[in-house]
Formats: structure tokens, sequence, C-alpha cells
């Protein structure tokens, strides 16, 4: 599953020249938390959301976040889909029945 944060994050160390280490460290954090931020397949932990946000310079935006949480906990619950409405601040969110029958 792509995570849009994670790709913008990697763009912003990228334009900007910096290494991973230097802004975990700069940001509070260890180098093995960036390193599940910036390589595991999951979304990154809301804990550390305003921290990427505040210091990535719009690169990394809360829409960002959010839309890969939403994302990841749909496809593993197998739920539907998410996206967000061109033009607005709002999400579509498509839930798929169950199959299962009671």
């Amino acid at each position: 599953m792509v995570m849009k944060a994670k790709i913008r994050l990697q763009q912003f160390f990228q334009d900007n020249g910096l290494q991973k280490r230097w802004f975990a460290n700069k940001i509070g954090i260890s180098e093995p938390v960036m390193g599940i931020i910036c390589y595991q397949d999951t979304p990154i932990p809301k804990k550390y959301w305003k921290k990427l946000i505040d210091h990535t310079q719009g690169y990394v935006t809360e829409d960002d976040l959010f839309e890969d949480f939403v994302r990841y906990t749909m496809s593993k619950l197998k739920m539907g889909t998410i996206r967000k409405a061109e033009g607005s601040n709002e999400w579509i969110v498509t839930i798929k029945p169950s199959s299962k029958k009671p």
C-alpha cells in the first residue's frame, strides 16, 4: 500500500538534502523510531503527526497522515475505500457490506 505521507516525507529529505538521523534528532525521536516512520508498511503513529507537520514545512500534511491511517485501517479490515472529494475538505467513504451472514 502506498503511504502518501511517507512519500512526501522522503521527498522532503531529498529536496532539502537532509539525513533521517539528523531529522530524527531535530524533532526529538530515536533513529529506530524514524526507521519505523519511514520504512514500516503501516501508517505513521499519531503521536508523531504534529512534529512531522511542524518540521516538514508543509511537505507532510494532516490530510496525508489521516488518509494513510484510514486507507490502511479499511484495507486491513477489508471494509471499503476512502478518497478526498475534489475541491473540498470532505472525504468520501465507501463501505462494503459484510458477506458474512449472522
